[in-house]
C-alpha cells in the first residue's frame, strides 16, 4: 500500500493512501473513495463541488453525503453499509472526531486513520492476470436478481457491499478445512475475482461440498457444476451440488471426497463453453477411475443459458428446472481442444501377481494385513481387554495367543475411542506396564473422532501417512460415526472407507462391534455372523472376524475366540482364555458341555419319534414343545439327523417329516 506525503489544498490538510486499484483520499473536512478506471482516478470532486458516478463520500464534517441519493450519513451509517464492522471502525473513528467545526484531526498523522478504513472497506487486492478472460459480457445482476434468497446467501456465507458492488464469501477444501476468503466484483470495470494479498489457495479448494454434506452426509447423486452461482440455484431447488474452481487437484481431492461419502451417482454440468467442458473432461475421467458413473449435461452454446439462466426461466418451478436440466443430457464424452481418441488398455490375470502379491499377516491366520478385522461379543464380553492385549503382542513381542511367534514390533498405534473407554484402556495401561508413548490420539486426547466428519477424517488419515501403525483399533464401531448401525447405505460408506483405508495403507484395522443377544433357547456357542447387531456391510466388509464367547454358561470365566468367517485363508484353530487382573491368561480353547445342548437333546428326540418312519409335521413339533425343546433346538437337529421335510400325500396336505438315511449326519 503506497502512503503519500501531506499536502495543502486551499489551506486544508490533504493526503492519501491506495493499494492500487481503490484510494481513500482526505481533503479538508471530506474523507472519500476513488476507484482507479484506465489508470485514472475517478471519484467525487476533491472541493466537494460536482461528483463522479465512480466514487462515494465517506465521510464530510461529521457526515458522509451521497450525492446521487441526496442523503447524508452519520459516520457509523457509513461504515455500516459499507460493511465495516464495528471492531474495525472504532480505531478509525478515533481519527474522525470533531472538535467545533474544526476539521477532521489527523493532519499530523492520517497514515493511522487511511489504512484502517482502506482496510475495512477493501481488502488487500491480489495481482491477477492484467486482462480478464471471459467468454461473454459480465452480468451484473446481484444473487437476489438472480433468484437467490437471502437465507441461501447466509447458509454459504455470502455478504454483499452495496457501496462497491461486491460479494464477499467463504470457501471450504474438501476435507472441511477453510479455503481463501473470495470477492467477486459485478462492476465490469474491475477484476471479476480478487482475494485478499498473501493469501494462498490451498489444495481441493471448492464451494458447496460443506454445506452439501450437513444437508446429507451419504449423498448417492451429486450435480458438479460450474461455479458458486450454480451451486446457490441447485440449492434453492432442493438440488446438491458443488464447484471446483478449475484445477486438476480440487477436481481430485473432490471425487476421492465425494466417494469416500458414498456416491455412487454424478452429474457433471459445466458452462458448455471451451473452459467448461475442458473442466468437464477432468471431471469425467477423475470419476471414472474412482468408479463412480458420471453423467454429462451441456446447457446452451458459447453464449447460451447456464444453470441460473434455466432456474429464472423455470420461475422457481423446481420440477421445471430440474426437467429442463435432465433435457440437457449428453451421451458422449466431452472434447477438449486436444482430445484424441484414447487407446484401448486392458490387463491378464498375471498382472495380479505384481499387484495383489500373497496376504500378509499381523497376527498369521487371525488378523490379516491390508483388510478389516472384526472383533465380537456380547455387551461386557472383554472386547476392549483382548484387543489392548494384540496391542501389548505388537509392542513388547511374544507369542500370539495360538502360540505364533509375533515377528513385527510397531513403533506406534493408533487406537480410536468413540465408546468412552478410555478410562479404562488408561488403567490397563499402567496395570499392566505397557510401553508409554506409543499410541497416537488427538491433540485434545478425550476427544472423540469421527469417521464420516471430514475434518476427523482427514486427521485419521494423517497419522496413519506419518506413523504408519501396523494396527488400528477403533472402539467401538457403533459410536464411530453419526448415522445409524442398521442403516445399510451409511453403514455401507463407513465399511467401505475403512476397507479402502486398510488397502491403501497396507495396515490391519480392528472394530470392536457388538453381537445382538441369543434369542430364548438358542445356546451362547456356536456365534454365527447373522448375529451382528445391524447392517448386514459391516460383515461384509471384514475379511476376518473373531468372536469372543463362554460356551459354558455355567462356567462363564472360561471364554474361547473362534475365527467365525475367515474367505482369504484357511480358519486357524480356536483359542481359549480367562480374563484376569494381567489380562488374557491364553490357552486351549474350552469346548460346551455335551449335556448342556438343547439340539443334542433335540436329536435324541427326533430318532426316537422318526424312528419307525415319516410322520406329520406338526405331530412331531407338537411333541417337541410339549418335552420343553425349542423350534431353534430342533431346527439345529433336524440339520445334524438330515431330517427332511415331504409333502404328504393325506387328503388334509400339510407336510412330514423323516430322516434321510443318505444324508447322513450333517454338521
Amino acid at each position: 500500500m503506497q502512503d503519500f506525503t501531506n499536502s495543502t489544498l486551499n489551506g486544508a490538510t490533504s493526503g492519501s493512501v491506495s493499494n492500487g486499484i481503490y484510494s481513500v483520499e482526505e481533503t479538508g473536512a471530506i474523507l472519500h473513495l476513488k476507484k482507479s478506471v484506465k489508470g485514472e482516478w475517478r471519484g467525487p470532486n476533491p472541493t466537494g463541488e460536482g461528483a463522479s458516478e465512480d466514487g462515494f463520500i465517506l465521510y464530510a464534517a461529521g457526515n458522509a453525503f451521497d450525492r446521487k441519493l441526496d442523503r447524508r450519513y452519520s459516520s457509523p451509517e457509513v461504515a455500516k453499509m459499507a460493511g465495516i464492522k464495528p471492531e474495525q471502525y472504532a480505531p478509525c473513528a478515533t481519527h474522525f472526531a470533531q472538535n467545533g467545526d474544526s476539521r477532521p484531526a489527523f493532519s499530523s498523522g492520517h497514515t493511522n486513520g487511511h489504512p484502517a478504513i482502506l482496510e475495512a472497506i477493501i481488502p488487500p487486492q491480489s495481482t491477477p492476470k492484467a486482462k480478464e478472460k471471459a467468454s461473454k459480457p459480465r452480468d451484473s445482476r446481484t444473487m437476489e436478481d438472480r433468484g437467490i434468497k437471502p437465507e441461501t446467501l447466509e447458509t454459504f456465507g455470502f455478504k454483499f457491499n452495496p457501496a462497491l458492488r461486491q460479494y464477499r464469501y467463504p470457501t471450504f477444501t474438501a476435507t472441511g478445512e477453510p479455503g481463501r476468503e473470495r470477492w467477486k466484483n459485478l462492476s465490469a470495470d474491475q477484476l471479476k475475482y480478487v482475494w485478499k494479498k498473501g493469501d494462498t489457495r490451498p489444495n481441493g479448494e471448492v464451494f458447496g461440498l460443506k454445506q452439501l454434506l450437513e444437508i446429507n452426509p451419504y449423498p448417492v447423486e451429486v450435480w458438479v457444476v460450474g461455479g458458486e452461482i450454480d451451486v446457490l440455484t441447485c440449492f434453492e431447488a432442493g438440488i446438491l451440488a458443488v464447484a471446483t474452481f478449475g484445477e486438476m487437484q480440487g477436481i481430485e481431492t473432490l471425487i476421492e471426497a465425494l466417494e469416500t461419502v458414498g456416491v455412487e451417482r454424478l452429474n457433471v454440468a459445466l458452462d458448455n463453453d471451451e473452459t467448461g467442458q475442458n473442466g468437464a473432461a477432468k471431471v469425467f475421467e477423475v470419476a471414472k477411475s474412482r468408479d463412480i458413473e458420471p453423467t454429462l449435461y451441456a446447457l446452451g452454446g458459447k453464449d447460451g443459458h447456464d444453470i441460473n439462466d434455466v432456474w429464472n426461466d423455470s420461475k422457481g418451478d423446481a420440477e421445471i428446472f430440474k426437467q429442463a436440466l435432465l433435457l440437457a443430457k449428453v451421451e458422449a464424452k466431452p472434447k477438449t481442444e486436444k482430445a484424441e481418441e484414447e487407446p484401448f488398455e486392458f490387463s491378464t490375470d498375471a498382472d495380479l501377481d505384481s499387484r495383489l502379491g500373497a496376504v500378509e499377516w499381523v497376527w498369521p491366520g487371525y488378523i490379516p494385513r491390508g483388510f478389516v478385522t472384526g472383533l465380537v461379543a456380547e455387551q461386557d464380553g472383554g472386547k476392549s481387554t483382548v484387543a489392548q492385549d494384540f496391542c501389548r503382542t505388537l509392542l513388547i513381542g511374544g507369542l500370539w495367543p495360538d502360540g505364533t511367534r509375533c515377528e513385527l514390533k510397531a513403533d506406534h498405534l493408533f487406537w480410536i475411542d468413540t465408546d468412552g473407554n478410555l478410562a479404562l484402556f488408561h488403567q490397563r495401561l499402567k496395570a499392566w506396564k505397557m510401553p508409554r508413548g506409543k499410541f497416537i490420539f488427538p491433540p485434545d486426547s478425550l476427544q472423540e473422532l469421527t469417521i464420516d466428519d471430514a475434518k476427523s477424517w482427514a486427521w485419521i488419515e494423517r497419522v496413519i501417512e506419518k506413523f504408519a501403525p501396523p494396527l488400528v483399533v477403533i472402539d467401538a464401531l457403533s459410536g464411530s460415526h453419526r448415522g445409524k448401525s442398521n442403516d445399510e447405505d451409511s453403514m455401507k460408506v463407513i465399511m467401505k472407507r475403512l476397507h479402502s483405508l486398510a488397502q491403501k495403507h497396507k495396515i490391519a484395522i480392528v472394530v470392536i462391534h457388538h453381537l445382538n443377544k441369543a434369542p430364548f433357547g438358542v445356546p451362547p456357542y456356536p456365534i454365527h455372523i447373522d448375529r451382528l447387531r445391524g447392517s448386514g456391510s459391516i460383515p461384509q466388509f471384514c475379511r476376518s472376524i473373531l468372536a469372543l464367547t463362554a460356551p459354558d454358561t455355567f462356567n462363564p470365566d472360561a471364554r474361547r475366540l473362534d475365527v467365525i468367517k475367515l474367505n482369504i485363508a484357511k480358519k486357524p484353530p480356536a483359542v481359549g482364555y480367562s480374563l484376569t487382573d494381567n489380562g488374557p491368561a491364553w490357552g486351549r480353547a474350552p469346548e460346551p458341555p455335551k449335556e448342556h445342548r438343547a439340539a443334542d437333546d433335540a436329536a435324541d428326540f427326533l430318532s426316537r419319534a422318526l424312528a419307525n418312519g415319516k410322520r406329520p409335521a406338526k405331530e412331531v413339533r407338537d411333541e417337541a414343545v410339549s418335552e420343553g425343546l425349542s423350534d431353534y433346538a430342533l431346527k439345529q437337529a433336524r440339520k445334524q439327523l438330515g431330517v427332511e421335510a415331504i409333502k404328504s400325500q393325506t387328503p388334509n396336505g400339510g407336510w412330514d417329516w423323516k430322516i434321510d438315511q443318505k444324508k447322513g449326519f450333517e454338521s
